[in-house]
């Protein structure tokens, strides 16, 4: 079994920006700030940080024998390991980096998991590596590691690969072509 809790206060200052909710809130906020004033507006306001902030202590991924637990401010999430696609760290985006869970299909193929909140480069791939060795060890094969990682998986042919010793060995191969 792994879990991950995200960093104590990064991840609470963080929390309110990762809620793609938030973007809403701020314009229903501004358009009540036009109609009744600003006491009101602020009071929602008040209410509507110390939900997130609230939640945002909640925040946690857990990877046991039954798949992975995911909850997120306003979401949970139970993805079991057959549905799982891949696990990666997503660097790219201007937004606060994450671990991603893909699915294999689903109505959102991707979780964004925000417990990764505060977690720098190196340690938010070592959590999705620890996620996937959970997965690996029950059986389950499915990519891992960065986006640079899925896209050399997906070279070698491995990417839709559902074999977890094929995956373990060709991460052996590559850790031992990096010493």
């Amino acid at each position: 079994m792994y879990e991950l809790r995200g960093e104590g206060w990064l991840r609470f200052l963080l929390a309110p920006y990762c809620a793609r909710i938030t973007t809403f809130v701020v314009l229903g906020l501004a358009l009540l700030s036009l109609a009744v004033g600003w006491w009101l507006t602020l009071t929602v306001a008040l209410g509507y940080f110390a939900l997130v902030a609230w939640r945002g202590a909640r925040l946690r991924i857990r990877a046991d024998p039954s798949g992975v637990s995911v909850v997120n401010v306003f979401r949970s999430y139970s993805i079991p390991w057959s549905e799982v696609h891949a696990i990666w760290t997503d660097e790219e985006w201007a937004a606060p980096q994450k671990i991603v869970v893909g699915r294999r299909r689903g109505r959102l193929w991707a979780v964004d998991v925000h417990a990764s909140l505060g977690l720098g480069a190196v340690r938010r791939r070592a959590a999705a590596f620890a996620l996937a060795e959970v997965g690996w060890a029950h059986g389950y094969g499915f990519a891992a590691g960065d986006v640079d990682d899925l896209m050399a998986l997906h070279e070698a042919g491995l990417l839709e690969e559902t074999d977890a010793t094929a995956h373990r060995a060709w991460w052996e191969e590559r850790r031992r072509l990096d010493m």
